[in-house]
């Protein structure tokens, strides 16, 4: 879990949520020693979720990747029906390494917000 939002909503509605930040790779060793090039080193899959793991399931998987890169800017919005009170919601993600490959992977600048649009009547 890399960023938690409650929001307090007086009715029924949705609840519009962004996630964005900004994804790192430091490349650390490969199959031949320490990396000194930036390419093929790891990903990550992250999703907007109520849950605590990253969905990825089904024929409408809520989750997207980052790309292979260095440093690579990330961004996601997602809507929930929500009921009145207090309503979790989370930025989770997953990390891994190509073969061979150990990697540190970074968040930086994370956010996550949340707009809440009541039901009509």
């Amino acid at each position: 879990i890399v960023e938690t939002v409650t929001l307090r909503a007086p009715t029924a509605g949705h609840l519009a949520i962004t996630g964005s930040g900004e994804y790192r790779v430091i490349p650390v060793s490969g199959p031949d020693g320490p990396i000194l090039h930036l390419w093929e080193r790891g990903e990550l899959t992250c999703s907007i979720t109520d849950g605590t793991v990253v969905e990825g399931s089904g024929p409408t998987p809520h989750w997207f990747n980052v790309t292979r890169s260095a440093e690579s800017g990330f961004a996601a919005t997602r809507t929930f029906p929500v009921s009145a009170g207090d309503n979790s919601f989370r930025l989770v993600c997953r990390g891994w390494d190509s073969p061979g490959h150990v990697n540190l992977h970074r968040l930086l600048h994370v956010e996550l917000n949340a707009i809440f649009v009541p039901s009509r009547s």
